[in-house]
């Protein structure tokens, strides 16, 4: 990966490590931090989808920024109708 910080390749490969059975993908964002998307990340039970994917930027500042928001599927929903809850919400 070219023009990424070395703490962000770092946390890429903690990604990689951590999410071993998904599929990682990463794209430089020009300014020394990455866009990443976890695809395949196992939900199940309360949600309707059996899996999902999270998006999210981790900036250059990395490790003294956070990496927030994170986004995923806009039809992310319970089995029981619910809302999401905390912190969980729903844009397009």
């Amino acid at each position: 990966m070219t023009d990424i910080t070395a703490s962000v390749e770092k946390a890429i490969t903690e990604l990689r490590s951590s999410f071993h059975d998904c599929v990682v993908e990463v794209e430089a964002d020009g300014s020394g931090g990455a866009y990443s998307i976890v695809r395949g990340i196992p939900l199940g039970p309360p949600y309707i989808q059996f899996d999902t994917w999270i998006g999210f930027q981790i900036t250059f500042q990395y490790p003294y920024a956070d990496v927030y928001p994170h986004f995923t599927q806009p039809d992310l929903a319970r089995l029981d109708n619910r809302v999401l809850g905390e912190g969980l919400g729903t844009a397009q």
